[in-house]
């Protein structure tokens, strides 16, 4: 099942919309009761103050309130703020209520699983980005060019059997696989005559957007860092831009990267 924050973050405005009612409620009770009604006459605006509520056709009496108590125009105002807020954030808890009640996470993947219980073997090719008979997209079946250099360097053991160079790209594997992120190891990138293995080439779930993600150990090391900026710079000048395409992460002998970190950026980047 996929990751979705839809219903988290209706609570989390509900939540914010009780708690405003609440402040606005405590509000109203020191507000003077009544309405404010203001005419132009010449050219200056004259403010009157009429008190409790009409009675079939009994107009209310106007009190005009004098220049010395100004005071009241802005109170009777405010009251006017505070009872049309209300009005509009009890009609929302309302709406909030009933698309928490209603709503329902639409992940293609969990539908066509769903389906393939009940007609095994079907065809599925009527569902755009689908492969037959499965419910991963067909980028993540296709073959791709990996990275044959250094074969050596795949020394740690992801959850999944995936070999890779480092700890740190083993935690982003266990958390790109526990997101059922699609992606790609070491998959070959050709940006003008250069050729590259990016760390991670990256299908975004919600968009089908290619994201490159560089991770870079050793941003410490004096060599190291020289040929990291020249990687960025040549991504850059390719048009893939950090923050945009490009999610770079950073890791020196002191401050090692963490999985906490590793999923605000997953977050981030990927899944909101």
């Amino acid at each position: 099942m996929g990751i979705d924050k839809t219903i988290d973050i209706m609570k989390d405005i509900k939540l914010i919309h009780q708690s405003l009612i609440g402040t606005l409620e405590e509000e109203l009770k020191d507000l003077p009761e009544g309405r404010l009604i203001s005419r132009r006459i010449r050219n200056s605006i004259r403010y009157y103050y009429c008190q409790g509520k009409a009675n079939g056709e009994k107009k209310l009496a106007e009190k005009y309130i004098s220049q010395d108590c100004r005071e009241l125009v802005q109170k009777l105002m405010r009251r006017q703020f505070v009872e049309k807020s209300l009005h509009i954030l009890r009609n929302n808890i309302k709406a909030e209520e009933c698309f928490i009640r209603k709503y329902l996470p639409y992940e293609p993947e969990d539908i066509v699983e769903g389906i393939s219980k009940t007609h095994k073997g079907a065809p599925y090719e009527f569902l755009p980005g689908y492969s037959n008979n499965s419910g991963k997209p067909k980028w993540v079946q296709e073959p791709y060019i990996k990275n044959e250099s250094y074969p050596d360097g795949l020394i740690h053991n992801t959850v999944s059997g995936l070999k890779v160079r480092s700890k740190s790209e083993s935690i982003i594997v266990g958390l790109l696989e526990a997101y059922k992120i699609p992606f790609r190891y070491e998959a070959q990138l050709s940006l003008g005559s250069q050729t590259f293995y990016p760390d991670f080439t990256i299908l975004r779930p919600k968009d089908g957007q290619i994201l490159y993600w560089e991770h870079f150990g050793k941003a410490d090391d004096r060599k190291y860092s020289i040929s990291m900026y020249q990687k960025i710079e040549t991504y850059i000048n390719n048009g893939i831009i950090p923050g945009i395409d490009l999610i770079v992460t950073f890791e020196t002998e002191r401050a090692v990267v963490d999985q906490k970190n590793l999923t605000k950026v997953i977050k981030a980047y990927i899944i909101e």
